[in-house]
């Protein structure tokens, strides 16, 4: 079942010689997820292998003539990692991956009980990385990333977050003749670590290519914690992207690691 329906016309060219590879991935729908496509929410829920943008054009080489929308995509800890790109025969835009966290965040650690001190807490590193990739996703044309650690006073609820430190932020691009001629143009940087209720690292990598005008692009990605929540629903993320070379992906991968009780 189409979730979106779109007739847009042809768009922009191709950017070449990107090759194709497989995935695989858990195919249970999520339901924090939710996607954005050109600005129009996707019904929910949402699994692996939905079809959640249709386009009627008939795709060139690398799907030059596909409509090119922006992609929003926004979730909790409970979906570790999601790709949406355009289909292989056709213009329409598909779920081509979505790995699930099988376990509850609860850090299970007997020793923190026995630690005393207004700075002890349960430690956590927050890590959102949004890649724009080939065809299928062989390969990381260019890489946006925000991570941080907060600590929270318990292992079942963040309540007041406290301790947000590590911030990092990095735009990367792949640069390698004679193919992939990808540059970093500028890499925006925002956080907030001192709030006791919302905590976040925010970091937007423009990006352009020597050789392809159509192929620059912008990817952002929001790594977040907010308090006073159970601690499974505590994480989320933002991953965006905004004019991507036609016929690569969206992917992001989201990850938070129990780092103990100090």
């Amino acid at each position: 079942m189409f979730k979106i329906k779109y007739l847009l016309p042809a768009f922009i060219l191709a950017l070449l010689l990107l090759i194709p590879a497989g995935v695989t991935a858990d195919n249970n729908a999520a339901n924090s997820l939710q996607i954005d496509i050109g600005g129009t929410p996707v019904s929910g829920p949402i699994s692996k292998g939905d079809t959640i943008y249709e386009d009627r054009a008939t795709p060139g080489p690398d799907h030059a003539g596909c409509a090119n929308p922006d992609i929003s995509i926004r979730a909790e800890s409970d979906v570790a990692r999601v790709r949406v790109g355009p289909e292989e025969d056709s213009c329409n835009i598909v779920v081509h991956a979505l790995d699930l966290r099988a376990n509850s965040l609860n850090a299970d650690d007997p020793s923190a009980h026995y630690n005393i001190g207004t700075e002890l807490g349960y430690k956590w590193k927050i890590e959102i990385i949004g890649k724009i990739v080939g065809v299928n996703s062989v390969d990381d044309l260019t890489k946006t990333t925000s991570r941080f650690t907060v600590k929270t006073a318990t292992n079942t609820n963040s309540g007041d977050l406290f301790d947000g430190n590590n911030r990092y932020h990095s735009c990367w691009a792949k640069w390698l003749i004679p193919f992939w001629y990808y540059k970093v143009k500028k890499c925006d940087k925002s956080h907030d670590l001192d709030s006791s209720t919302y905590m976040y690292v925010d970091t937007k990598g423009t990006y352009t290519h020597t050789l392809v005008s159509a192929a620059g692009h912008s990817v952002r990605t929001r790594a977040t914690a907010r308090g006073n929540k159970p601690i499974d629903d505590a994480f989320r993320y933002l991953c965006t992207q905004s004019s991507k070379p036609t016929g690569s992906s969206l992917e992001c991968d989201f990850t938070v690691t129990y780092l103990g009780y100090n």
